[in-house]
């Protein structure tokens, strides 16, 4: 489900080489896929939705990651900054978000996941997911490429029924779905405009254009919920301390670990602003380290910054490898400490 032309070169966060071929193995498309979202309205409900996904995965039932979506990072890809409510202040109140979140039918927190095969492998994945997830959160949806044209034929009939415009939600659940299809999708681009004073020209995103403001901090944390909460109780004072909001998205890229992708969102128009989100990544980046929660890449503002022990194992390996196929040091000079 991935296709990438022949001749393009893929370039790696490491500094050891130049990718200049690729091979990607395909499968056949699966005879069943539907995507699976759930919604939790309450923080405490967190700490069992995490244990049931790790025990799902552990078992198979879900093909792909699985995303844990904040209240706020869904805000932020579905409307911009509200800066007339807020009367020019940052961050976002919880009172507004709050409003935001209801009107938009966004919960707390917002979990979605793929299960494909056979029609009777996801008729048990979908049964094993439901006894899973049974009393551990709100809503439960499994989309299926039949459902989503009904939405599509019939959504004011469905609105009714849901007691909202369904517009929106069409267009983002058909962005996502094809998405965990293997189908590329701008569902998330909008996020960098969340801060933007200048609003996107209709149909042309284009953030670098246009001068969004964003930085990415993507540490690693152990699937568990005692992680994931230390790891909160760390982040969000920091976050909230220099004037950002936080927007995490939980990824489990394996039964044992988080991929967590939190953007800091600025306006680049703002000086202030922009001092702010670095010492509030650079702040992030120290904490974080200190508590063995490692990003697994950064940007190339923040590699210096992440400077390793000298006496690292591992980066005392990576040097010498380094040393062996770029002994010049013509390749990325200053990549993550090498």
């Amino acid at each position: 489900m991935v296709g990438i032309q022949r001749g393009h070169r893929i370039a790696a966060s490491s500094n050891c080489g130049i990718v200049t071929k690729i091979g990607v193995w395909l499968r056949p498309a699966p005879e069943r896929f539907e995507a699976c979202y759930w919604m939790c309205n309450a923080e405490e409900q967190l700490g069992p939705v995490i244990d049931a996904i790790r025990r799902l995965l552990f078992d198979g039932v879900f093909e792909g990651p699985i995303n844990l979506l904040h209240r706020n990072r869904v805000l932020i890809m579905l409307t911009r900054y509200p800066w007339e409510e807020m009367d020019g202040r940052t961050p976002l109140g919880e009172a507004i978000a709050q409003r935001m979140a209801a009107r938009k039918k966004i919960g707390v927190w917002n979990g979605v996941g793929a299960i494909c095969g056979s029609r009777e492998q996801v008729r048990a994945a979908r049964q094993t997911i439901q006894r899973t997830l049974k009393g551990k959160v709100d809503r439960l949806l499994f989309l299926s490429d039949t459902r989503l044209n009904l939405l599509r034929r019939y959504p004011r009939a469905i609105g009714r029924f849901l007691k909202m415009d369904v517009s929106e939600l069409l267009l983002t659940l058909q962005s996502s779905f094809g998405l965990m299809k293997g189908i590329p999708s701008e569902v998330a681009l909008s996020l960098s405009y969340w801060r933007n004073r200048r609003p996107p020209s209709a149909g042309d995103r284009n953030p670098a254009r246009d001068g969004c403001g964003l930085m990415w901090f993507a540490p690693i944390i152990p699937l568990t919920r005692d992680d994931v909460s230390a790891f909160r109780r760390i982040i969000e004072p920091i976050v909230a301390q220099h004037g950002f909001e936080a927007c995490i998205t939980l990824t489990a890229v394996s039964q044992r670990c988080f991929d967590c992708t939190l953007p800091l969102l600025f306006n680049r128009d703002d000086p202030d602003e922009v001092q702010r989100a670095q010492a509030c990544h650079d702040a992030l980046l120290q904490a974080c380290l200190q508590h063995g929660y490692v990003p697994y890449r950064l940007g190339l503002q923040s590699m210096q910054t992440a400077m390793m022990p000298a006496d690292d194992v591992f980066w005392r390996v990576v040097t010498r490898v380094k040393d062996a196929l770029d002994p010049q040091g013509v390749l990325a000079p200053g990549h993550y400490s090498n």
